[in-house]
């Protein structure tokens, strides 16, 4: 498989875990929200993997939406979705494309 067909591959995963309201990527704000029964169920590995994944497709959508205005990627701020009352959203860290930072 070409790097190109994997990258497809990855965000048609994103995409359908976006359309079961699992996760969701906001390219205007630099937002992504993972729930938190999915996060909770990842190890270290996976949450690299999944946050590798969802980082193309804010870039992807970055660059559509502002497709003359383009700059470099900016900063995706993570945060997990909980389901329990009066905690709707927690922010986790922020991710550049290569490193983890501090929330």
């Amino acid at each position: 498989m070409t790097e190109m067909q994997l990258a497809i591959d990855k965000v048609k995963k994103m995409e359908w875990l976006e359309g079961r309201s699992i996760i969701s990527v906001d390219a205007e704000h630099g937002n992504a929200c993972i729930h938190e029964l999915m996060y909770n169920s990842l190890s270290n590995k996976g949450v690299v993997k999944l946050v590798n994944s969802m980082y193309l497709l804010y870039k992807i959508r970055r660059a559509l939406k502002f497709a003359e205005k383009y700059e470099a990627p900016a900063v995706l701020t993570f945060f997990v979705k909980h389901d329990k009352p009066g905690k709707k959203v927690e922010r986790l860290f922020r991710f550049d494309g290569e490193k983890f930072l501090t929330a």
